[in-house]
């Protein structure tokens, strides 16, 4: 009998192992990749909303607060009120940024990395 014969099955195996190992690390690779791109889009479209909401946010505040300095007679007091209402909202976003703000995070990144559609491996 011929070593060849008898070996030639266990290398095609061995190449068919090394073959389906390199696709699964190419399709670990892939949606690795797209997961990533996904949560980036998500974290920069939500960036670019926060700076624009906040650049609306102070012109409100500075609109407000000059409306309130004509009624009181005082720039200064207007200014200072408003700055006293955002150091209140601060500190109640302050003490609830892990209900509002980590939960909700972790929640988009689990939804984007584990789809419920994905087909289980």
């Amino acid at each position: 009998m011929d070593s060849r014969t008898f070996l030639g099955p266990l290398e095609d195996i061995g190449n068919s192992v090394k073959d389906y190992a390199g696709n699964r690390l190419d399709q670990l690779k892939l949606k690795t990749t797209k997961r990533l791109s996904a949560s980036l889009a998500v974290l920069f479209a939500w960036v670019v909303i926060v700076m624009v909401i906040l650049v609306a946010f102070s012109f409100l505040a500075l609109a407000l607060g000059a409306w309130l300095g004509e009624i009181l007679g005082s720039q200064a007091y207007g200014m200072l009120i408003i700055s006293g209402i955002f150091l209140v909202v601060a500190l109640v976003l302050f003490l609830l940024r892990k209900r509002i703000f980590v939960n909700g995070l972790v929640r988009a990144f689990i939804s984007i990395f584990f789809e419920k559609n994905e087909i289980s491996e």
